[in-house]
Parts: structure tokens; sequence; C-alpha cells
């Protein structure tokens, strides 16, 4: 078995951020520091505004904060320049958004084609286990929303990437698809080994995570 140390994949060191409103500064992020491992799926709640958007988009190498490391396998990405961060993304985050994000003039399978070719047994693989081969030719216009869901969940795993962030995964899901829609993420993490962070405010879905954070007034704290 790995310590703890060798399978962390990814892990946010004393980030901290602000932002100017007005004549007041505003502290988004406060020194927040989490370790997230191989085969960890963790889940962030919070209020609104609180910042878990915020730090989802610093974890994903799409916002820099003003103080603070973003370490990936051992790795500063915050040294990194940002004619890099595309390709980081690219290689080695996999992205679920609330709306799905899917292009309207691509099918299902040309959806997983578009982001990076595909090796097509790799398509198939993940087709069948996401439950995606009667709609691989459908146009997302022609799926429900559930069908959609999978198809962003298959296309954040297509590039096998190393962290999954899922921000508000089941905000357009009614609560039975939503809450397959996190067990097929948990089940993607759990199974290929990866590390994952989703934002929620669904917290009928908190029980399929491995761990829960709360952020508050800008500072995460483990839940239990």
């Amino acid at each position: 078995m790995q310590n703890q140390k060798q399978s962390t994949i990814l892990e946010i060191s004393h980030v901290s951020m602000s932002y100017q409103d007005g004549q007041k500064k505003r502290q988004i992020l406060q020194d927040v520091n989490v370790s997230i491992h191989a085969g960890e799926f963790v889940a962030i709640v919070g209020p609104s505004g609180c910042g878990k958007s915020t730090f989802l988009n610093i974890a994903g190498m799409m916002l820099s904060g003003d103080t603070g490391k973003v370490i990936l396998r051992g790795e500063d990405l915050s040294m990194k320049k940002k004619q890099d961060w595309t390709a980081i993304r690219r290689d080695h985050i996999g992205f679920i958004f609330q709306n799905h994000q899917l292009l309207p003039f691509l099918t299902a399978r040309e959806q997983l084609d578009v982001v990076k070719k595909a090796n097509p047994e790799k398509v198939e693989q993940l087709a069948q286990e996401l439950d995606l081969t009667k709609i691989m030719d459908h146009y997302p216009s022609q799926m429900s929303g559930g069908e959609r869901q999978r198809v962003a969940l298959a296309r954040a795993f297509i590039t096998d990437p190393d962290v999954i962030l899922a921000d508000e995964p089941t905000a357009s899901l009614d609560s039975q698809r939503g809450r397959q829609a996190v067990k097929m993420i948990a089940m993607e993490v759990h199974k290929r080994n990866k590390a994952a962070i989703m934002v929620t405010h669904d917290s009928r879905v908190l029980d399929l995570v491995d761990i829960v954070y709360q952020m508050e007034d800008g500072k995460l704290k483990q839940v239990g």
C-alpha cells in the first residue's frame, strides 16, 4: 500500500485570494490547505459566495491565488507560466460543469473525440460503463438531461486526467438523476484511482463521497 505522501495527487497549500470591492478589500480565500489522494472523492459545501467556485477555479488552473501553491503529483503548478495552463488543464484535469457545456452540433461520440483524439477502445469502454452505447450517435438536443450529464462525465474521464473537478453536477438534474450522476463520478474515481473534488449545494448526495469539507468565510474545514 502506498504511503500518504506517495498517494497524494493534488495539494492546495496556503492559498489565499482577495479582490477590491469599492473602497474595501474582500478576502475570498484565507490560507486554504487540503490534500486529495488517489481514489479519493471529496465534496466542498457552503453558502453561495463563500469561495467554493473560486477555490475550484484555482485548483483547476483557471485562476491563480494571491499566495499559495497548487501541487499536482509533486509538481508546483504555481511556478508554471500562464501559457502552459491550457496544456495542464487538457492533459491532467477533467472538468464536469453544471450545465454540461456540450457542443450542440456534435454527437456524443464526437464530443469525446474533440477533447483529444481518443483511443476508440477507450471510448467504447467508457460508453459501456456510463450506459451511453445507445446514444453515441445522438446530438445533445436528442438526449435527456441525465444522458447529457453522463456524456459530460465521459468527456471528463476520456483523457485519463489525474484530477476531476465537478462544479454543481446535480444542479440541472432531478434528485434521482442527480444522485445517479454522482454515483457514476464516485465509481469512476474509485475504479480509476483518480482524485476528485465536487462543489455542491446538494446535501442528499454527500453520503456518496469520501470526505466533506465546509467552506465558510474563505476557510476550509473538514466536516465530521
